[in-house]
């Protein structure tokens, strides 16, 4: 019964490590936790063919991404198909054709502006619209920080690196004994 109970502790010890293991992983390897937040965004929009035809249930639009409000090349771009109501109401995920959504890097390189060109006879890219944020969002943006300070803010002091430490690096415990912080 002893031998049993043992290799049922030793079991449960070797899983616990093991996941602790892996949450050590995801925490010192932010795109591990980043890659499951997708880079998508919801599109919604009106159209109206400038050549007056009727409306189709599914259009091809190309969805570019912009530094700026007018001229210059796009960052990134896609094509896809979208439904069409009767009203010329449409909306597309933009990112969606791409396996991981809109690159991090066209986002880190100042993409603010959207343009949507209809694959029609005559269509032309319509005025840019400006890509903005959610109140979310942007408070997801001080995720990375601690309290709106960067982890470089809680660094120990110049003495802690010495080995020194000082009565407000130590550690009291209710047993009597001292441990010094690290």
């Amino acid at each position: 019964m002893r031998a049993l109970s043992a290799a049922t502790v030793g079991l449960v010890l070797t899983i616990v490590s093991a996941h602790g293991a892996h949450a050590q992983v995801a925490q010192s390897n932010p795109s591990a936790s980043s890659a499951s937040v997708p880079r998508v965004i919801n599109i919604t929009g009106v159209f109206q063919p400038v050549d007056g035809q009727p409306l189709r249930p599914l259009e091809t639009v190309t969805l570019a991404i912009y530094t700026d409000a007018t001229g210059g090349a796009p960052l990134w771009q896609e094509t896809q198909n979208v439904v069409i109501d009767a009203k010329g109401r449409y909306a597309v995920l933009l990112g969606a054709a791409s396996p991981n959504g809109i690159p991090a890097a066209v986002l880190a390189a100042g993409a603010q502006w959207l343009g949507t060109t209809f694959n029609r006879q005559g269509e032309v890219e319509g005025p840019r619209v400006q890509l903005t944020s959610m109140p979310y969002a942007l408070r997801a943006a001080d995720a990375d920080t601690l309290g709106g300070r960067p982890a470089s803010a809680y660094l120990l002091a110049p003495g802690a690196a010495t080995g020194q430490s000082s009565l407000s690096e130590k550690c009291f415990c209710s047993s009597g004994s001292t441990f010094a912080s690290k």
